[in-house]
């Protein structure tokens, strides 16, 4: 979190080089991503000790959340402020991938240290096409 903090910060800083409507934005799209941020590591940390394939399709349900969350957002500061859409885009970019950094480097940290669990004997399924039909 930490290069989170500095990151935005810096980003924070320079948007106001572009004026008061910049930093407005970018303050919107700082809130809304960190908003999606927070709630796509969760599926991320309820992963750990469930083996490796959860962990991947939790980071892919994160992704997932993070992107519903970041249209969503978008879609109400065009909407229902008069803040500059082209501003929020751009921001809410900037910090959708710094997102995406992070919970890649935190799915794959957990992959580094968990242990793989194989599939249990009764998931796998050895059956006929005739015995599918009912």
């Amino acid at each position: 979190m930490c290069v989170f903090g500095f990151v935005s910060v810096f980003v924070f800083r320079l948007s106001e080089t572009g004026g008061p409507e910049s930093r407005r934005s970018c303050m919107a799209a700082l809130v809304t991503c960190l908003a999606a941020g927070m709630l796509a590591a969760y599926p991320i940390g309820r992963a750990w000790g469930h083996g490796q394939l959860y962990i991947v399709l939790a980071a892919m349900l994160g992704s997932v959340i993070r992107l519903l969350i970041g249209a969503a957002g978008l879609a109400i500061i065009a909407v229902f402020t008069q803040l500059n859409k082209s501003w929020c885009v751009f921001y809410i970019g900037v910090y959708y991938v710094l997102f995406l950094l992070i919970d890649g480097v935190f799915a794959a940290w957990m992959l580094r240290h968990s242990e793989p669990k194989p599939f249990k004997e009764e998931q796998r399924v050895d059956r006929k096409w005739s015995d599918m039909a009912g």
